[in-house]
This record gives C-alpha cells, structure tokens and sequence, in this order.
C-alpha cells in the first residue's frame, strides 16, 4: 500500500470514527456512498490519475428547473474560482448535479477536516438556489436510483 493509499484509508476511517460509523468504513473505500441527509457522497482515489488527492463527489440531486439551475450552477463555477474549491457538473449519464473537489492525502489531511470542508462547502450548495444544510450523517451504500 502506498502512502497515499494509507492516508486515504486512514482519512475515512477517521471521518466514520467521527460520525460513529465505524463500521462502515470498509463501504466508502470499496467505492460506496455516504450519506448526509438526502445526498449522497463518494470519497474517491484515483492514484493513477492524482496519487495526493482523493475525489469527493456529493450528489444534489436532478434539478426541478433545468434553466435556472443550470445558470446557477456556472455561476457557482465562478464563484468556486474555475476549479480551485471544486466544480458543479452534470453527470453525463443521468443529468445528476453533482459538486467535485480534491482533498489533500497528507499525514496533516484528516477526517474531521474532511467533515468541515464538506459541511462548508456542500453544506450551502444547491442547484435550484435553496439554502441546503446537512444535519446528519448515516454510512451505506446509495441506492441504485441515486447513481443511475
């Protein structure tokens, strides 16, 4: 195992520790979804592709007015800084939003900032202009209607 690999293992296992969800961990790390309230949430990584930053991708959901979501969203890409705290996209099979940033895989990297950072930055996000603040956090797979 690399040291990346380690980081990342250790990083979500200490995001459930924080969430007392330890025993899902094993979930997120073979490529499952958590869930914070009704979004679902992957933590990637791509070695090959970014060997020091795994992909946090945090599903919003298809929008209920493609026009004034989709304006809302490139708006959002300005004020994210063109990639610099992540990207909203939609997915190219099912027209889901989904916002996408890297997180460091560092010894000082952990899973109680990772925890933070998505509170901060998904927390207020949404594609139809509503204010979306997660309460709560429970471990598991996302159904299949969430990834198709």
């Amino acid at each position: 195992m690399s040291e990346s690999e380690s980081h990342h293992r250790r990083i979500v296992e200490e995001l459930c520790a924080v969430l007392g969800q330890t025993a899902n961990a094993h979930l997120l790390l073979e490529g499952g979804a958590m869930k914070i309230d009704k979004y679902a949430v992957w933590l990637v990584h791509d070695a090959p592709f970014d060997p020091g930053h795994m992909f946090v991708y945090v599903d919003l959901g298809v929008p209920s007015d493609p026009a004034v979501a989709y304006k809302r969203l490139l708006k959002l890409n300005f004020e994210l800084g063109a990639g610099v705290r992540g990207v909203m996209s939609l997915h190219p099979e099912n027209d889901r939003v989904l916002y996408t940033f890297r997180y460091p895989l560092t010894a000082a990297s952990s899973g109680q900032d990772l925890l933070k950072t998505l509170l901060r930055f998904a927390g207020g996000v949404s594609p139809d202009g509503a204010e979306n603040k997660p309460g709560s956090f429970s471990g598991g797979r996302p159904s299949a209607a969430s990834r198709n």
